[in-house]
């Protein structure tokens, strides 16, 4: 391109020095071949002339932009002629042609300088328009048809987008090709007044077919970009919204992978034109209207099932196991990466649509006669998020960059679907094919559900080595497996593959097993059933935990238990925020002026932390189940894995919200669980700044749970700081016990002994006061029971011992702890197993 620009430059300084060059022969020749190029009669060419006048029609594009020559009168009015010449026959070179003479009228702005040219301009494009387009399309069936390149052309145009029309040309005539907007007025004047009137543009656009197999590969113009570029125009009409849907979606189902990146843009766009808008009509007042509509449910439905558009009945059938069935039964080996395009294409378009929605809900709320709504649960659950955004990032280069932009929508609109949990599941996705293999189609046996008296290990073990469609094809017979698992003792191996087959489906379709999974819960307390929605688990996830005590009596039901419960806690919040957000909304609108609540995030994160310290009450109930062993005094030596599982879930809460652990004990808790959630919580350290405040709580029973809890946290936190704290439980033990009346003393004793014991086990400093209390709790107790006569003998003896042996002895701190066990009942005491 520079070398030819250099020759040309060239040639034209000699031949102004020395008159007719070399250079200008050649022009000269060629202007004589152009016009006898020229038809005789009719402006038709077979296909042998084509060849030459796009030879020199090239040429002279080139004098013209690489050499940048001004063209002479006669050379314009021989190309206006040559660029509106007719093919005689439809063929690929004809195309190719008409092409060429769109570049030229649009390169060539001076072509257009005669009014009489202008008219047989646009007799030229309007015989253009009423080609045949499924011939063209099936002459070019990779894109880039003259139809389709004037289409895109005038859209840029109206759109004033130059330099897409620059890119797009330059394409057409493989060299770089420069567009200014002075050059086109005239061109853009004839084609917006004359030939593409009001909505006739769009009209013409439509009429053309999707691309077949619409990839990044095709880089060339294509019926995608009009429809882009003509969205891009705010001016586009409401009255062809339904032509533009079926349009687009015809065309998501002939993608493949790649990914083109329009289509995507594609999509967003559309989503953005659904946003309501003031618009000015006749009477001069505003009308709120809608470019675009939404996607029916059914419509989205058709593409993620392959089917024709269901009704309302058919689809409250669908479920996902539906879309994995279909592919295990026809037992086609297919790579996973092509056969997803569509249906992950519709999964970004819904999640978009709702998180945009979200963000603008006050520009759609202001026109509710449009009934624009965001999409319900009712038809999130019919989708496997997390399958397409597994397949997406493993299949990156097929997809980019639907991937990163598919996990951040699902964080905003689904975040139940992407807790910490959620990141453990990756390593599934590298050891199994998503798509199924054929190998595993024809070594596994197939998978039937085990009956009452056949052992599941089988099954299970199956199970976990089968690709995903057998595997979610089965989902309803692993889900009928919850009564028997819960009922029957089974060994360690069995119950981990029955949690690995549940997470790996997990990672498939979170939301179906979730909901299916609590179903089989509930049912086992209510053998009626609850029926419960969905929605009902996202406004109340503290229905996940009401689920039958003996569930939490196995260490992997528990686990599942407070997955599902995670996950439904964090799309509480959201869904709290969204509803909150739509009611405040409401009363804006019918209260115009008034400005938002100030107090309301503060309302939702109270409202928040309420429901956190609910569901923190209910497990830690869960903790003192009878089941459970007691520790008198020390802490449990070690937890069990339903502890452990729930002290952990805690122990996260808190470090979230710290504020939650001031709630908790404000609240209190059975003291049979303080010993364990003492031991199995790591933060709950943080209890020492309230307790001082929590001392002070009138209400005996409040101020006996602060006591113990102060006391376990003793023996679990060795730390200086305890002291003080430690210091004020012993002067509030020693004031309760003269303090209050007969009637609630033997429960301040019993209570406060074991607490005594454990401080005075602790810090050495405060054993003399501990001792002084123990001896005024024998003193006050003149009850005439044996029992108590023998605690006042034995106390009596062992703490003269104490005294006698002194603080530093490690029998006097062992007769203290016995002292104290026989000061709560006179029973023997229990062996100590301190932290």
């Amino acid at each position: 391109m520079e070398d030819f620009r250099k020759w040309s430059n060239d040639n034209v300084r000699r031949a102004g020095n020395s008159g007719l060059a070399p250079f200008e022969e050649c022009r000269l020749q060629l202007l004589i071949r152009a016009y006898k190029l020229l038809p005789a009669t009719t402006l038709e060419l077979c296909d042998s002339e084509i060849v030459s006048v796009m030879q020199v029609m090239r040429l002279y594009i080139h004098l013209k932009e690489s050499a940048e020559l001004v063209l002479t009168t006669e050379e314009y009015r021989v190309l206006s002629k040559l660029a509106i010449c007719r093919p005689t026959c439809l063929s690929a070179l004809s195309n190719q042609f008409i092409v060429l003479q769109l570049c030229c009228f649009t390169l060539l702005p001076d072509l257009l300088v005669d009014r009489t040219v202008e008219v047989e301009f646009v007799e030229w494009i309007k015989q253009i328009l009423q080609v045949d387009v499924k011939k063209l399309d099936e002459m070019v069936p990779d894109g880039g048809t003259h139809l389709e390149v004037l289409l895109l052309i005038t859209s840029h145009l109206r759109a004033s987008h130059y330099k897409l029309i620059a890119e797009m040309l330059s394409d057409c005539l493989s060299f770089k090709v420069a567009v200014k907007s002075n050059s086109t007025v005239r061109m853009k004047n004839l084609l917006n007044n004359e030939v593409f009137r009001d909505d006739a543009l769009l009209r013409h656009t439509l009429r053309i077919p999707p691309t077949q197999n619409l990839n990044a590969a095709l880089v060339s113009a294509l019926p995608v970009n009009c429809i882009y570029s003509l969205l891009q125009n705010k001016t586009t009409f409401a009255s062809c919204d339904s032509l533009i849907k079926d349009w687009i979606l015809a065309q998501m189902r002939k993608c493949t992978v790649p990914v083109h990146p329009v289509m995507v843009q594609v999509l967003a766009l559309y989503i953005e034109r659904t946003l309501p808008f003031a618009k000015k009509i006749p009477d001069g007042t505003d009308e709120y209207v809608s470019l675009q509509k939404p996607f029916r449910p059914s419509e989205i439905c058709s593409i993620l099932y392959d089917i024709p558009e269901p009704t309302k009945l058919e689809m409250r059938r669908l479920r996902t196991v539906d879309l994995f069935s279909q592919r295990a039964t026809s037992g086609a080996a297919t790579k996973e990466g092509t056969v997803h395009v569509s249906k992950i294409l519709m999964a970004f378009y819904v999640l978009a649509y709702n998180n945009h929605y979200m963000n603008h809900l006050k520009a759609y709320m202001v026109a509710p006669f449009l009934q624009l709504q965001p999409y319900g649960m009712d038809l999130l659950n019919k989708i496997p998020f997390k399958f397409y955004l597994a397949v997406t990032i493993r299949n990156q280069e097929l997809y980019d960059p639907l991937g990163d932009v598919l996990g951040r929508l699902m964080l905003e609109v689904l975040p139940q679907m992407r807790t910490v949990y959620d990141d453990m599941q990756s390593r599934f996705y590298e050891e199994d094919e998503l798509g199924g293999s054929e190998a595993h189609t024809t070594t596994l046996p197939t998978l039937v559900a085990p009956s009452a008296s056949q052992p599941i290990s089988r099954y299970l073990d199956l199970l976990s080595r089968c690709p995903v469609d057998r595997l979610c094809a089965s989902m309803d017979d692993f889900i009928d497996l919850l009564p028997r698992l819960c009922s029957e003792t089974l060994p360690a191996a069995t119950e981990d593959a029955f949690e690995k087959v549940w997470s790996r489906l997990v990672a498939v379709d979170s939301n179906t097993m979730f909901f299916a999974s609590t179903c089989a819960f509930l049912l086992l307390k209510d053998k009626t059933g609850m029926t419960v929605t969905t929605e009902d688990l996202c406004f109340e996830p503290l229905h996940i935990l009401r689920s039958d005590q003996t569930l939490f009596q196995r260490g992997f039901l528990t686990r599942i238990i407070l997955r599902i419960f995670t996950a439904h806690l964090t799309a509480s919040k959201l869904y709290f925020s969204n509803q909150l957000e739509i009611v405040q909304q409401e009363l804006l609108l019918k209260r115009s002026g008034d400005s938002l609540d100030p107090t309301r995030d503060a309302q939702k994160a109270t409202m928040f932390i309420l429901q956190e310290s609910l569901a923190v009450q209910i497990l830690i109930e869960n903790c003192t189940m009878p089941w459970r062993s007691k520790a008198d005094f020390g802490l449990p030596s070690e937890l069990t894995e339903s502890q452990s599982a729930i002290c952990t879930f805690i122990h996260r809460l808190i470090l979230a919200n710290p504020t939650l652990a001031k709630l908790v004990i404000f609240q209190g808790f059975p003291l049979a669980a303080v010993p364990c959630i003492v031991k199995g919580v790591e933060s709950l350290h943080i209890c020492f700044d309230y307790l001082h405040e929590a001392m002070d709580l009138p209400s005996v029973p409040k101020k006996l749970f602060i006591l113990e809890l102060c006391s376990c946290l003793c023996i679990r936190f060795r730390i200086p700081r305890t002291l003080v704290v430690a210091r004020l439980a012993v002067d509030v033990i020693g004031t309760m016990v003269i303090a209050y009346p007969q009637a609630v003393r033997h429960e301040i004793i019993s209570v406060g002994a074991r607490c005594l014991a454990r401080i005075g086990n602790v810090f050495p400093p405060l054993r003399d006061d501990c001792l002084a209390i123990l001896e005024q709790m024998r003193a006050m107790d003149r009850s005439g029971s044996k029992a108590n006569r023998q605690w006042r003998h034995s106390a009596r003896n062992l703490i003269g011992g104490v005294a006698s042996v002194g603080r530093s002895s490690s029998t006097g701190v062992e007769a203290l702890i016995e002292c104290a066990a026989k000061c709560v009942t006179g029973q023997p005491v229990l062996t100590i197993q301190n932290d």
